[in-house]
């Protein structure tokens, strides 16, 4: 592979980690704060009787598992990103 090429995927590499980065960043401020909401439906369905605040609970529940898979896939993109951009580096020494 030419150097000048190797370069450039290296370069778009970095730029796309810094995109991951970023990404993973948002998620979880969105994870800490749909966390403490789920506490307090949680809580309250736990103390209440009232059928809406369970499924209040239950959206909350959802929310967090949908948010912690999605912070799996781009975890999952951040370290495959990593690895060619180590064996891209490797092909530079």
């Amino acid at each position: 592979m030419q150097v000048k090429r190797v370069y450039r995927r290296l370069f778009k590499l970095n730029e796309l980690l810094d995109s991951y980065r970023q990404e993973l960043t948002v998620l979880d401020a969105q994870l800490e704060t749909f966390h403490d909401e789920y506490e307090d439906t949680y809580t309250r369905s736990l103390v209440s009787e009232n059928r809406l605040d369970r499924q209040e609970e239950q959206m909350a529940s959802r929310t967090i598992k949908a948010l912690q898979s999605q912070r799996d896939v781009v975890i999952a993109r951040v370290e495959h990103a990593e690895a060619e951009r180590t064996k891209l580096l490797g092909l530079l020494t």
